[in-house]
């Protein structure tokens, strides 16, 4: 592993934990967590976490905080 794919796994994991908190925007935690472009962010959140960042009709942080906490139960159940 590079240390640019550790950096952006160390974010993505840190981002996992402030989504799954509920209490950040999808926005805030992009900034929070070195992201300088939510596009950037979204996309790598999808492609590496499995879920996007917000999916369309949740509504604010615990629409967002639910689905990621369903993500990660996923993710841990995996083999």
């Amino acid at each position: 592993m590079t240390p640019h794919q550790y950096r952006i796994r160390r974010r993505l994991d840190l981002a996992k934990q402030l989504l799954a908190a509920g209490h950040h925007s999808v926005t805030d935690v992009c900034m929070e967590v070195g992201f300088s472009s939510l596009g950037s962010f979204s996309a790598l959140f999808a492609q590496r976490i499995g879920v996007p960042s917000c999916r369309p009709g949740t509504s604010g942080s615990r629409g967002i905080a639910r689905v990621t906490a369903a993500a990660l139960a996923r993710a841990r159940a995996r083999p």
